[in-house]
């Protein structure tokens, strides 16, 4: 890959994901994000 920065993002997520409580961490935190995107997405 030759995006440095996704490169990174998926080797942080492929390292997350590997345990069953890191994937639940790293669901809870993009459901975090999508949360809020949505609340920023209606106000604008």
């Amino acid at each position: 890959m030759k995006d440095e920065y996704l490169l990174g993002a998926f080797t942080s997520w492929e390292e997350l994901s590997s345990t069953p409580d890191g994937l639940l961490a790293y669901r809870t935190r993009l459901k975090q994000v999508m949360d809020e995107e949505e609340i920023w997405g209606t106000r604008f």
